[in-house]
Order: structure tokens, then C-alpha cells, then sequence
């Protein structure tokens, strides 16, 4: 090689190596085993039980950071949370035991905000999540990509990606990563429950159930571990019932700036653009996101809290946001398929207050107990009583 061939040869592998001392190092999902192994930052308390908490964990390598910042949802509620990143809460004495661990159900769950606003907005369901972990439950609650919220923000563009597909592949993602670290743990890939409140219920059913024949058209998720049940918390089972829908494709709408942008959000997340479209056409294009579609004789059990602020009007009446017609036509078709159910309507209660109720008999507690009842009934989780 001459000495100009060898100039040349030195000078690349120079602006090679500068480009990558200058790149920033890839990101990496947590190693979960060596995450735990630290001393846990906080521990909480719930139901007398000592449970640890660890927050701002990862599951993917998509780059996301669990802060403010560029290509995040905006909202006046705090911590700016959008995509790859989640909490952990379990029952500290538990968790020692190998034995315990070899049993311990994983609980996954999706916070509520129309699919644009953060967690951190949520407080109720912290309490939530520290009493599910006190039962047994290795509990997440875990991020997911948020359109950009266009009620705190009217002149937001779409964040790409952010539609119904793209946060379904975010759940298929921590599911993934689940199967390869909960075995790390000493905890069973078997047990896996999803669920979560308002949109995140909606996320919940809908991954749940697509696993099982009556999957969503043109969206391939892989359903690496197999979920046993799911749980929706004042979840939107069907999207073309209700005052959502009916106001959103109103005359009213073109003339009412707070329709117009719900119109503009549920654009963005079914990813056609419903602002052109009549009733029949959007309630075609919509339907495919529906989780009362997707249940058949094989779908996972279901246990289901939902609301009611009319108690003389059952099917008419609404939580404030959800059609209580979302949960009778739910638990009907559940009951149809032959799919095992625990159901509850929570009377004079409002979309928002249903998981903050901790008295004896309240909405909380009933979730809280429905899922201890759920893991001590099928002693492996899934398996049908």
C-alpha cells in the first residue's frame, strides 16, 4: 500500500473514530434483574404490607426520557411522560421469598388521559397500584406513546407514530421485554394481567383480546407471553356510542372549537382523516379500535369497573364521559361468548372518582379485591374456575 493509500486510510479511520466519540451512546433497557439489586429509593406502605418502589425504568430502546422536552405530549399536570418508560411496586417480604416469587402474578398497567395526557396527572391510581401490590402482584405501570394534547395545547401538529397502532406496539414491546427478565426474577412468564383506566382500559382490551383470533386488521403485534386476564377501569369498549361520538360528528362540531379538536385527536389516533368523513364512513374506520368487536369464545377473562352518575337510567345514562351502553353491551357480549367476567357498575360515581374510592365497598377496593380474588380462585392465573 503506498504512502498516499495509507494517508487516506488513517484520515478515515480518524473521522470515523471523532464521529464516534461524538455520537451519543445508544440507549438500552434496563437490566431489570440489576436495577432491583440496588437499594429500592422509596418504599411505601398499603394494606400493612412494606412495598418497594422504583420509578423511570425502561423497556425499549426507542430513546424516549422521562421528562420534558422535545416530541413530548405538553399538560399542566407535572411530570411529562410519553413512550418507553415505567414504574415497578412489590410487596417487599414477597419478593425475598423465591418460593413467593415462583408464584408472583405481574400486573400491567395503562393510565387513562385521552391517549395524549401523562400518568403523573393520576393520583388516584397510585393508591391503586400500591394496594394491587400489597395482594401479590408485580406491579408496572407503564408509559406509552401520547398524541400531543391539543386541549392543553389547541395548535399541536400530531406526534408521528402516536396513533392506536403505535401505543398498541408499546404494550407488545414491555410485554417482550417481560418474557426475558421476569425469568432473570425468578418470576413466572405464565401470569401476566393487563388492564388499565379510561384510554389505558381501551389499550388493555384491545391488546388482550387481539391475541386471540379476532385480531385487529393490518396491525401484527406478536404476543410473546400469553395475558390471562384483562382488567378496564371505565374503559371505552366501543367508540361510536355515547356523546363522544354523536357531538364530535355533529353540525355542532364545525362550529364548537373543543369538537373540533377531538375530531382532530381521534384523527390522529385511528391515522385517517375522520374531519372528512360522514357518520357511517368514521364509524367504519373507527370500528376496527373497538374491544366489544374483538371478543370471542377464546378471549381472556375479563374483570370490568366501570361508572354511572344516574342511577335511575342505566343504560342511557354516563359516567360523565363513558355511555354506561359501554358496559352492558360488554359484559352481554362476554357473557354471550361464554367468557368469564367479574363485573361491577360503580352508581352515582363519575369517570374520574372510580378509582379513588377506598372505603369498605368502594370502587377501589372492589378492583383491588376483584384481582386478589382472581389470583387466590384460579390458583394459576388464567386458568378458567
Amino acid at each position: 500500500m503506498g504512502i498516499g493509500s495509507r494517508i487516506l486510510m488513517l484520515t478515515a479511520l480518524a473521522v470515523a473514530a471523532v464521529k464516534a466519540a461524538a455520537a451519543p451512546p445508544a440507549p438500552c433497557p434496563t437490566d431489570l434483574a440489576a436495577q432491583l439489586s440496588l437499594p429500592c429509593g422509596v418504599t411505601e406502605s398499603a394494606l400493612g404490607k412494606n412495598i418497594c418502589f422504583y420509578r423511570d425504568l425502561s423497556y425499549s430502546t426507542r430513546g424516549d426520557a422521562p421528562d420534558e422536552g422535545e416530541g413530548y405530549t405538553g399538560s399542566g399536570y407535572g411530570r411529562h411522560r410519553s413512550g418507553t418508560f415505567f414504574d415497578l411496586r412489590f410487596d417487599k417480604e414477597l419478593f425475598a421469598s423465591a418460593e413467593a416469587r415462583a408464584e408472583m402474578p405481574t400486573f400491567v398497567y395503562l393510565h387513562g388521559g385521552s391517549w395524549s395526557q401523562p400518568f403523573d396527572k393520576d393520583v388516584s391510581s397510585h393508591e391503586l397500584l400500591r394496594r394491587i401490590a400489597a395482594t401479590g402482584y408485580f406491579t408496572i405501570s407503564m408509559d406509552y406513546q401520547l398524541q400531543n394534547d391539543i386541549f392543553a395545547h389547541p395548535d399541536a401538529s400530531p406526534r408521528e407514530g402516536a396513533t392506536f397502532a403505535g401505543m398498541l406496539a408499546d404494550i407488545d414491546d414491555m410485554v417482550t421485554y417481560l418474557k426475558a427478565e421476569l425469568p432473570r426474577l425468578g418470576l413466572p412468564a405464565d401470569r401476566i394481567v393487563i388492564g388499565g383506566e379510561s384510554a389505558g382500559g381501551h389499550l388493555a382490551m384491545c391488546y388482550a383480546w387481539d391475541q386471540d383470533g379476532a385480531r385487529i386488521p393490518d396491525v401484527a403485534l406478536r404476543h410473546d407471553l400469553r395475558v390471562r386476564c384483562v382488567v378496564s377501569i371505565v374503559g371505552p369498549s366501543d367508540l361510536t356510542k355515547g356523546r363522544l361520538f354523536r357531538v364530535v360528528f355533529s353540525p355542532a362540531a364545525w362550529f364548537i372549537p373543543s369538537l373540533r379538536r377531538m375530531k382532530r385527536l381521534l384523527s390522529w389516533l385511528v391515522g385517517e382523516d375522520l374531519t372528512r368523513m360522514g357518520r357511517r364512513k368514521a364509524a367504519a374506520a373507527i370500528r376496527k379500535w373497538m374491544p366489544v368487536h374483538l371478543v370471542n369464545s377464546e378471549s381472556c377473562p375479563a374483570i370490568l369497573a366501570y361508572a354511572c352518575t344516574d342511577p335511575k337510567s342505566r343504560r342511557n345514562s354516563s359516567d360523565g364521559i363513558i355511555p354506561v351502553a359501554d358496559f352492558t353491551d360488554l359484559v352481554d357480549r362476554l357473557v354471550r361468548a361464554g367468557v368469564p367476567n367479574e363485573a361491577r357498575l360503580f352508581m352515582q360515581t363519575n369517570h374520574g372518582e372510580i378509582t379513588g374510592h377506598f372505603e369498605e365497598g368502594g370502587s377501589g377496593t372492589w378492583i383491588v379485591e376483584a384481582l386478589a380474588r382472581f389470583k387466590e380462585r384460579c390458583g394459576r392465573i388464567g386458568v378458567r374456575p
